[in-house]
């Protein structure tokens, strides 16, 4: 017995870090997001959201996280854009990159026909993101080295205030932000001790 409480401590003791990431509960939604407790946190609380819309017979909870993770995915490129000082090969596929997920954003959630379509609270910034959309799929990916610089510069500070305007629609972040307080309050983290033999367990 004592054995075993020995081997017990001594587990504590070297999961104590992990018990701190893994079982730490992000306290808002941009900590779920960022934080690479995210991978532990976010399939519980997609599956929370799933059950609330399987209960409500509805689809909108799972499909508002889905659109703001792909959003987040594609604003992701900004910081890579940025990177590049100059016209280049390696922009070029940077941008490529980017317009393709632009064109799964459109076909998931904002095409006509799409199965889970996205509502926002501003008609005024849906029809902008669907605009911008269907231009680069009309368009394809431009040819950067055509174009110059400082014009492409002017387009991407655009897209991306349009794309950021998306995510934080009150209909879009907002919401989500209240659904994960809610699932906060019916998850109360386990702390200290008790979270690192669960941990174990």
């Amino acid at each position: 017995m004592l054995s075993c409480i020995k081997k017990s401590l001594i587990r504590i003791h070297d999961y104590s870090r992990f018990s701190n990431t893994a079982l730490s509960l992000p306290s808002d939604l941009h900590e779920l997001l960022e934080e690479p407790s995210s991978n532990y946190w976010l399939p519980k609380f997609r599956y929370y959201l799933q059950n609330l819309d399987d209960k409500n017979k509805q689809s909108w909870r799972i499909t508002t996280l889905d659109f703001i993770l792909k959003l987040r995915q594609i604003l992701e490129y900004d910081k890579l854009e940025s990177s590049q000082k100059f016209m280049n090969e390696k922009l070029q596929n940077i941008v490529n990159e980017r317009n393709q997920l632009i064109g799964e954003l459109y076909s998931e959630f904002l095409k006509s026909d799409c199965l889970h379509p996205i509502a926002m609270s501003s008609a005024f910034n849906r029809e902008r993101l669907l605009a911008l959309c269907r231009d680069i799929m009309n368009k394809g990916a431009p040819r950067l080295f055509n174009e110059k610089f400082d014009d492409e510069l002017e387009k991407r500070r655009r897209l991306y205030t349009i794309l950021n305007e998306a995510l934080n629609d009150f209909s879009v972040w907002q919401k989500m932000e209240k659904l994960y307080e809610k699932y906060i309050r019916t998850n109360p983290s386990p702390s200290g001790a008790l979270a690192v033999l669960l941990s174990i367990l």
